[in-house]
């Protein structure tokens, strides 16, 4: 039997159905190549960051496009995630991301304002991204600039990031 990792799976069904609707929410569609590539570029962006093999990253995310590529960018890029309930209070969060030692932290806009209340409480968390800029504060990042800012080529997982 062959073993593959998840992102593996990603990656070929990219090669081999590229039009294929991957997945939808009720805004978006994404096809496998296109998922592909975004989470390769969230990959790069990650490693940019400084990812290292076994970070962890906060995934505060509803179940969408963003949250799809998210969990494959970070796979891919090395690290593991934690997928924290977006209904999951500042609080809560925070103890969150500071027991799991989590580097980087993705949010959904509308919960930047909680997600803030989180990270100046968790000190492991040296960079946030969020859905939206929009209504975001300064410091986070926006995951879709992030990930269109940079080629869908990240470096290879056991490798340091260039």
């Amino acid at each position: 039997m062959t073993h593959r990792l998840v992102q593996d799976s990603l990656l070929a069904s990219a090669s081999s159905v590229p039009d294929k609707i991957a997945i939808a929410d009720e805004y978006q569609q994404r096809t496998y190549s296109e998922l592909r590539d975004d989470a390769l570029r969230f990959a790069r962006a990650l490693q940019d960051a400084d990812l290292e093999r076994g970070d962890r990253v906060g995934l505060y995310l509803d179940n969408t496009v963003e949250c799809a590529a998210a969990i494959f960018g970070v796979l891919i890029a090395g690290g593991a995630f934690t997928f924290i309930n977006p209904q999951t209070k500042a609080g809560k969060l925070a103890f969150i991301l500071s027991d799991s030692e989590a580097r980087f932290l993705v949010t959904e806009a509308h919960s930047a304002g909680i997600a803030a209340a989180a990270v100046a409480e968790a000190p492991s968390v040296e960079q946030t991204f969020t859905t939206h800029r929009e209504g975001s504060p300064e410091h986070f990042r926006d995951l879709r600039e992030a990930i269109e800012a940079v080629p869908p080529e990240p470096a290879d997982a056991g490798a340091e990031p260039s």
